[in-house]
């Protein structure tokens, strides 16, 4: 066990070492920029979202349409 400990310490560390070194940029971005969201769909996104946590809340809130037979 201890000999598979220490290599898998060193693998792990070998990993590590090698993704560390390497710098990644999103395909299409040779330029080192990232394109930029637009502010409607942002607004539109928010809007959705925040039409679904009313909803969520008129759901919670609301009582259940079924009786309870046990009552």
């Amino acid at each position: 066990m201890f000999v598979m400990a220490v290599v898998a310490y060193f693998f792990g560390y070998y990993l590590f070492v090698r993704v560390n070194k390497e710098f990644i940029l999103p395909p299409g971005a040779e330029s080192g920029q990232v394109k930029t969201v637009k502010k409607e769909r942002i607004d539109k996104i928010l809007e959705y979202f925040s039409s679904r946590k009313q909803r969520s809340a008129e759901i919670l809130n609301s009582p259940a349409p079924v009786v309870d037979p046990s009552l």
